[in-house]
């Protein structure tokens, strides 16, 4: 009895093991095809599908090298373009005393505002076509950047102890 249970248990796992195998589906003339299933995440907190091209770097007039929020950047890497459907970068990170500039890549005035990252207004400047503003955080901590032109949008500046 307990052999055939053993019998039993392999077949049904073997099954399994070639069922899990047989994903595709054979065509007509032979071949296999593949369907992927979506993957499958968790959820976004911060709702980035609802628009998703105002959160997105690429743009036609944007051009921008991807950091990784640590990396540190120069004074010349430091730089945020925008324009009404984008921003990048959107996570900088500087050593104390590093400016940081904003450049405005779209055709109307927008404003940014900086923020410390308890959301104390620390300065709002109105940017127009073309401009470029900076500032230059003297204190190691984190900061936030918003854009008038995306309300969803929150940047981040990290600054970091020299």
């Amino acid at each position: 009895m307990f052999v055939r249970r053993c019998l039993i248990g392999i077949a049904t796992a073997g099954i399994v093991v070639l069922g899990a195998c047989g994903s595709g589906s054979e065509e007509a003339d032979g071949s296999a095809t593949t369907v992927a299933e979506p993957a499958t995440t968790a959820a976004d907190p911060f709702d980035h599908e609802s628009h998703p091209s105002k959160l997105s770097s690429e743009s036609e007039t944007l051009q921008c090298d991807m950091h990784m929020p640590g990396d540190l950047l120069t004074a010349e890497q430091a730089l945020v373009t925008f324009d009404a459907q984008h921003v990048c970068l959107g996570y900088v990170t500087v050593t104390e005393g590093t400016p940081v500039r904003w450049r405005n890549d779209d055709a109307a005035a927008w404003e940014i505002q900086l923020l410390t990252d308890d959301a104390v207004v620390i300065d709002t400047v109105a940017i127009g076509p073309g401009e470029t503003i900076e500032h230059t955080f003297d204190t190691a901590g984190v900061y936030r950047f918003t854009y008038s032109a995306i309300d969803a949008f929150t940047g981040t500046v990290e600054v970091q102890k020299r």
